[in-house]
């Protein structure tokens, strides 16, 4: 506690904490605002900062927090002939954190500086998302993270993912009549569709193992932002504004985000989460025991099992019998560099090397990914990798290889497959897997594509080299909408991860629900993980490091990292470039549009656009309403040759990476 105790010096300020209405709603007038403000603008020059490529020392300040990585989209229109997105290239020489928002990396300087590590850092970080990014994730919710241990130059995996509950029912999200539920809001609000949070216990864990700091230590940071008041920003604003109907259905959350019932705070809002607060104290002084088998648990069950809107079945004994489940990383090669990825229940690591495979296949030599042969290529393999995506779930409750998938043989006769001087509109067959009978199960549904700002991604290297790719969520827009009573964090949705429909039992579907628990490995026990697209992932160069990647945004999420990758190690381009670069991407297979950002329709798009409909490629252009969040979320950092860090948060969004020097 001797760091922490520093670093509350350091970040610590004075302010009224917290002050309620009568009826429970908080209290916050202009002045006291203003005096937070000031007090944030105090804090945020104190921390130390890099200096910003082509930015010098300007000072960063509360406006930040709720307006960086706001594009001018009018202006963007207007001259779309030379628009680009501006990112921001963070050097420096010591240690580097690329978060989805400001203050968050702001937490996890802090610990660096206090003499953390990137696991200690990347767990800070993770709580201070907790408190200003509540729609995306947060200990109710589940996490991937991959670790580089400098030490061992080995990357392990750790999965945090929601398990279904012991009492759930395959057909729970059914109707009478025997079809799927509405996704939204009826299958994703209430608590039909939590399961068993494990991003808490994901972060004890690792802590354990590679910290050097204790649980109590990194919640520090969150606690000052949870109880001492932060300016709410334009993405949490807009997802409160588009989320209120359903939200404002729950008390807790009208008294933490709300002005009234029918009016959720707007951007520059000060927000005060006192009960946020109290459970990461309770956290520190009890450690994350009690969130699985204490007091804790038994509220977060029994909010689940009462919720008025859709009762759902969690247990105290689920709960107590959560794992985090260590699992070996995907590892592929793209052009001579180590890739590592995601196993299932994620389909991101998986999928990610079979993008990779087969662009290298088909796309030898420097790439630009505008030339619309190159494009074409691209769109083409995603396609094809996105067919065989469908054969992926969690392998503990699957007999499918998925790892055959890789295999020589069957790159070649995928391959086959493929038109590669123009798109068909043909329907790409799954892949036929040796032992397998394909009529014995249903492949999985694709999720109903609502995804915007859900889920959050980030990034830490410290100086040792040590790096942390981390993808987390809570599913949707604040996930189930229950904010725990009492305790000021939203519970996820992730279970509508699984089918809707479970197929019967003579053909399940592969993706259903299941609450049976099985020995996934010697002496580690687990119910069925939904199948996810999170793609936390880690490059290495000749066995050292060289990039650390990852991002939100639902199952975008894998080609919008594999055009990242492409574009630096194929490319030639810098990291902020690559990030930046306006992205296309076909998720749906031949049969599908090539989804398109909406600068590359406009100005000097318009050509790309027209020569990809001349090879027989269907667009859906992405509209500038959406494309900042379905598209955004991208967060990266990289050694350069030199041995400095750089680091990039998406200017899509309103992130920020900032690094020790």
């Amino acid at each position: 506690m001797k760091h922490i105790r520093a670093l509350s010096v350091l970040i610590a300020f004075t302010l009224t904490s917290c002050t309620y209405h009568a009826t429970g709603t908080i209290q916050v007038d202009k002045d006291a605002a203003r005096e937070v403000r000031e007090a944030i603008d105090d804090v945020l020059r104190a921390f130390p900062r890099a200096r910003m490529r082509d930015r010098e020392d300007d000072a960063l300040t509360s406006q930040d927090v709720y307006s960086v990585g706001q594009s001018d989209l009018e202006g963007a229109a207007g001259n779309a002939a030379t628009y680009r997105p501006a990112a921001w290239g963070e050097i420096a020489s010591k240690a580097m954190v690329s978060t989805a928002h400001p203050l968050a990396t702001q937490a996890g300087l802090a610990i660096l500086r206090a003499g953390g590590n990137a696991i200690d850092a990347a767990a800070a970080v993770q709580f201070a998302l907790n408190v200003v990014e509540p729609q995306s994730s947060g200990i109710g919710g589940g996490s991937f993270l991959l670790y580089y241990d400098a030490a061992s130059g080995k990357v392990q995996a750790y999965d945090g993912r929601e398990t279904a509950t012991s009492g759930m029912d395959p057909r729970c999200f059914l109707d009478e009549d025997g079809k799927p539920l509405p996704y939204y809001p009826t299958r994703i609000t209430g608590g039909r569709g939590v399961g068993v949070p494990g991003t808490l216990a994901l972060f004890d864990e690792v802590l354990a193992q590679h910290g050097t700091m204790g649980l109590a230590d990194v919640l520090q940071p969150a606690i000052i932002l949870a109880e001492r008041g932060h300016p709410i920003s334009n993405r949490v604003a807009l997802a409160l504004e588009s989320q209120k109907e359903r939200l404002s259905k729950y008390r807790e959350v009208v008294r933490t985000f709300f002005y009234d019932e029918r009016h959720p705070f707007a951007p520059g809002e000060i927000a005060f989460q006192c009960d946020l607060a109290k459970t990461f104290r309770l956290l520190a002084e009890r450690g994350a025991d009690e969130f699985y088998e204490g007091r804790l648990a038994s509220i977060i069950a029994d909010t689940v099992r009462r919720d008025r809107i859709a009762r759902g079945t969690m247990t105290r004994d689920d709960l107590s019998a959560y794992r985090v489940i260590e699992r070996e990383p995907v590892e592929s090669d793209y052009r001579g560099y180590s890739v590592y990825g995601m196993p299932p229940p994620s389909t991101g690591g998986a999928t990610l090397a079979l993008i990779l495979e087969y662009i290298e296949r088909v796309a030898g030599g420097t790439i630009d990914a505008y030339d619309p042969q190159v494009a074409h290529a691209i769109s083409e393999c995603e396609a094809l990798a996105f067919s065989d995506r469908a054969l992926l779930s969690d392998d503990g409750f699957s007999d499918v290889p998925w790892r055959s998938l890789l295999g020589e043989s069957q790159i070649e006769h995928r391959l086959s497959l493929m038109n590669r001087e123009r798109a068909t509109g043909e329907a790409i067959p799954v892949p036929t897997l040796a032992g397998i009978d394909e009529d014995a199960f249903r492949l999985p549904d694709e999720a109903d594509d609502l995804a915007r700002s859900c889920t959050t991604h980030f990034v830490v290297v410290d100086a040792a080299g040590n790096m942390v790719s981390c993808t987390s969520s809570i599913e949707f827009e604040f996930g189930s909408g229950i904010m725990v009573p009492g305790y000021g964090f939203f519970l996820n949705n992730e279970l509508t991860d699984f089918d809707a429909d479970p197929g019967t039992d003579e053909k399940p579907a592969l993706n259903r629900v299941d609450s049976e628990e099985r020995e996934i490995h010697p002496g580690v026990f687990s119910r069925k993980r939904p199948r996810s697209s999170m793609s936390p992932t880690i490059v290495l160069k000749d066995g050292k490091p060289f990039l650390v990647v990852g991002c939100a945004g639902g199952s975008r999420i894998i080609p919008a990292v594999a055009f990242v990758l492409v574009n630096v190690i194929s490319g030639g381009k810098s990291l902020p470039e690559a990030i930046a670069a306006p992205r296309y991407m076909n998720r749906q297979g031949r049969s599908g549009a090539t989804e398109v950002e909406f600068p590359l329709s406009l100005g000097f798009g318009s050509s790309f656009a027209s020569a990809l409909k001349d090879l027989g490629h269907d667009e859906a252009l992405l509209s500038p309403a959406r494309w900042k969040d379905v598209l955004g979320g991208v967060h990266g950092a990289m050694i350069l040759p030199d041995g400095r860090r750089i680091g990039t948060a998406d200017p899509r969004r309103e992130g920020r990476a900032l690094g020790l020097d």
